[in-house]
């Protein structure tokens, strides 16, 4: 097995450097949904590393069989898309069933969205936020163990990348208020807009060192641009928690705001600067401040070793284990609480038992009295 993944990191960098195609050998089986795809056009790793940036390039092709499996068994969960809000979008992660994990339905859905705001003219700026109480808990587990190959993973990568630097790339001004859990893919998604306002209960936490991986999504590279080097890598390998507190002394969030109230704080905060300026100014200034801050060249090479290492990681060994053992943390803590509620359920049908009983006493006792 390891020497396997040796052979296949060897390749994959001789690779990143050649036109030529190149196999990579699969550590287990390919999915099914693989073999028709591949046989007319290769595994996505016997293809040529693409370009983000290439507006000709066929994400639906490059990715297929990941959208097959996302169109046949993609998950619950909704990306909700609202236009009519004062030229302000919103994005709302809806999977409250799984504290808003990013199903492979939800992602091909985020990827709609990210298309149709780019052909919206009227709009000025968006804001993404969770459903509830929670902003995303990252990937749906229950959907990464059916694409938990680096084929898949490959493809889940490369599509999740190319939507994310879309949405970065938007004519509009974007903002993420971030209350709950934004753990894993979570986490990822809040480095991909241009603000951040945090809730009082925000925890934002790259935990993909913990589940044997690297990020897939192109998180520590933009997380990288905000923190600085050190920082961003400490926040990475330690799996370490930012909240209200220390995001804003980061510089990783501008504000924070209640938990109940900090959606419309965060439309108030971006239209006290977006409302005197027409759309299309805004979107020109877009463009100008992408221009003088662009450095895709280190971009696309940053994205791709970042796909690169996520690929060798994915679905391995260590993955499906620590995947694993976050089941069985669940199992027991859903164990846990049903013998909680269980003894508070007892201790309360005893207290009630109780208090009948006195109940029923009452009357003699005052008689007596009397």
């Amino acid at each position: 097995m390891v020497a396997k993944w040796a052979a296949m990191q060897a390749v994959l960098r001789s690779g990143l450097h050649s036109s030529k195609p190149f196999h990579v050998p699969h550590v287990r089986r390919a999915s099914s949904y693989s073999r028709h795809f591949s046989k007319l056009h290769g595994t996505f790793a016997e293809r040529s590393t693409p370009s983000l940036t290439d507006k000709n390039l066929n994400i639906q092709e490059w990715c297929a069989d990941f959208l097959e499996v996302c169109r046949t068994s993609g998950g619950e969960g909704s990306i909700d898309l609202d236009l009519n809000k004062q030229s302000i979008a919103e994005v709302k992660i809806n999977n409250s069933a799984k504290k808003n994990a990013l199903s492979g339905t939800m992602m091909v859905e985020l990827e709609k969205i990210v298309t149709e705001l780019e052909k919206w003219d009227g709009g000025k700026g968006v804001i993404v936020y969770g459903q509830g109480d929670v902003f995303c808990s990252g990937g749906d587990l229950d959907f990464v163990k059916r694409i938990a190959s680096p084929e898949l993973g490959g493809q889940m990568s490369l599509f999740m990348q190319h939507t994310l630097h879309r949405f970065t790339n938007l004519p509009l001004i974007s903002a993420a208020f971030v209350r709950g859990a934004a753990h894993g893919g979570g986490a990822e998604l809040t480095t991909a807009v241009d603000y951040r306002i945090v809730g009082h209960t925000a925890e934002v936490r790259f935990v993909q060192a913990k589940m044997a991986i690297t990020t897939g999504w192109g998180g520590a590279t933009r997380l990288t641009k905000i923190l600085g080097p050190k920082v961003a890598l400490e926040y990475l390998v330690s799996c370490r928690r930012m909240n209200s507190k220390n995001a804003k002394f980061l510089k990783y969030c501008e504000l924070t705001a209640n938990d109940n109230d900090g959606v419309e704080l965060t439309r108030e905060w971006m239209l006290d600067f977006l409302e005197r300026a027409p759309p299309n100014i805004i979107r020109n200034y877009r463009k100008i401040v992408a221009a003088a801050s662009s450095a895709d060249a280190s971009v696309e090479q940053s994205y791709d070793l970042e796909r690169e290492l996520f690929i060798q990681t994915w679905g391995n060994e260590n993955h499906m284990a620590a995947i694993e053992e976050v089941f069985k943390e669940k199992a027991l803590r859903d164990e846990q609480i049903a013998a909680n509620a269980q003894r508070q359920k007892a201790a309360f049908e005893e207290k009630r038992s109780k208090e009948l009983k006195n109940d029923s006493t009452q009357p003699a006792q005052e008689s007596v009295v009397t």
